[in-house]
């Protein structure tokens, strides 16, 4: 089975179970309401992706909730600035640090900058920064028939030690998914939370040893799973 309305994660979530032998599997099976699936008529499984987070103003935010309207934006404005003028091209990079302003306050800004860029006026400066935003162009070389491609975005808040903040992510995913079914725990005996791991996807051999040697996560869940996105038959139980 594989729902038409069931998202990348859900379905990857839905490729592990099936390696792991399970057939009886319902999506759904009470609705637009936790469980995501129910095995064998008794396990509650819920599903989630594993991503990083910020503190942002003092509440906690997945990265992408920044990063992807920013890099939509940067994408759609470079398009939109039309060919070279005088052969002249650039490529452009961008780098922020949370809190940084909406797009739709950051856009006129870098749109005046990329203009003085395009049309060669005197002085126009090769770097901008507004608040904790900061873009840099630098000339490219050869033939193209856009004025600006993108070069590479930069997240501050993302990165750090891998399984520090594999395990940071994974306890607030918990935390989290605790929450959302605490009304409905009585429904089933046994609850399972699969997270697809776009942190560690799936972790090294040598990271699962360093893991292993660690105090494990507390939570009050029967099993919790990473699942590695790119190879859903690979998994590690925290």
């Amino acid at each position: 089975m594989r729902a038409r309305h069931m998202d990348p994660t859900e379905n990857l979530a839905l490729d592990f179970l099936r390696h792991s032998g399970y057939r009886d599997i319902v999506y759904e099976p009470d609705g637009n309401v936790p469980p995501d699936f129910l095995l064998d008529n008794r396990i509650a499984v819920e599903v989630r992706r594993l991503n990083q987070h910020a503190n942002v103003s003092g509440a906690i935010r997945g990265l992408e909730v920044t990063e992807i309207p920013l890099l939509d934006g940067m994408r759609s404005l470079l398009g939109d600035m039309g060919a070279p003028v005088a052969g002249r091209s650039w490529w452009v990079s961008f780098d922020f640090k949370r809190p940084v302003k909406k797009w739709t306050a950051l856009r006129p800004a870098l749109r005046e900058w990329l203009r003085s860029l395009r049309d060669g006026e005197p002085g126009a400066p090769l770097e901008l920064s507004i608040a904790n935003f900061a873009a840099t162009a630098r000339p490219r070389q050869g033939e193209s028939d856009k004025a600006f491609a993108l070069a590479s975005m930069g997240d501050d808040d993302s990165g750090g030690w891998l399984l520090h903040e594999l395990r940071r992510n994974a306890e607030i995913c918990i935390e989290e998914k605790t929450r959302k079914i605490a009304e409905r725990r009585h429904l089933y005996d046994e609850w399972w939370l699969i997270l697809v791991d776009h942190i560690g996807y799936g972790l090294t051999p040598f990271e699962r040893e360093l893991m292993n040697r660690q105090p494990p996560v507390e939570h009050t869940w029967q099993r919790v799973i990473l699942v590695n996105p790119l190879d859903p038959t690979r998994w590690l139980e925290l």
